[in-house]
């Protein structure tokens, strides 16, 4: 039997699976590649393991939150965390990555990197945030008022586009 959680979702909060490679990449691999291709009994095929397919023998939603953070600096993979018709992907920038790792931050090539794997990977994104934990951990944002600044700056209108530009270059 199929549990739908789709239509909970009606005047609730909507509480999403947050998507991380391993589950993003598991329904797509051949059983062969799997366990050895010993599966839990009653699962026929890692595919069964998509819970945004609505043929899903065992449950199914139709969202999820995807973060770019597990990808910084690295390709995506192929896997079940991508637009399809009746799913919402709700991408998340990543900004928790920035509060332990300096050398992540490269100020408008960040801003444009998160922006495009958004863009490519996700229907709906939050911004690029600076965690308030980054201060005391990241030398770059050593106070409130230098992860709030770098927030509002990312928010900015043309703050940041797609294709990197010059740090030079102020956006208007």
């Amino acid at each position: 039997m199929t549990i739908d959680y789709r239509a909970r979702q009606q005047g609730r909060a909507v509480y999403l699976i947050a998507g991380q490679t391993r589950s993003h990449t598991m329904p797509l691999k051949p059983a062969a590649n799997v366990r050895g291709g010993i599966l839990p009994t009653g699962i026929s095929s890692p595919a069964d393991l998509d819970f945004l397919d609505p043929a899903n023998p065992f449950f199914v939603t139709d969202r999820a939150l995807f973060s770019y953070g597990q990808f910084i600096g690295s390709s995506t993979p192929e896997g079940i965390f991508r637009r399809r018709p009746g799913v919402t992907i709700l991408g998340d920038s990543g900004g928790y990555q920035l509060i332990g790792n300096a050398s992540l931050w490269q100020s408008n090539a960040t801003r444009a990197n998160a922006l495009a794997w958004l863009e490519a990977n996700t229907d709906e994104a939050m911004t690029l945030d600076i965690p308030t934990r980054a201060i005391g951990n990241n030398p770059l944002f050593p106070d409130f008022n230098a992860c709030l600044g770098t927030t509002l700056a990312n928010n900015r209108k043309r703050a940041f586009r797609s294709t990197p530009f010059p740090d030079a270059v102020r956006p208007s």
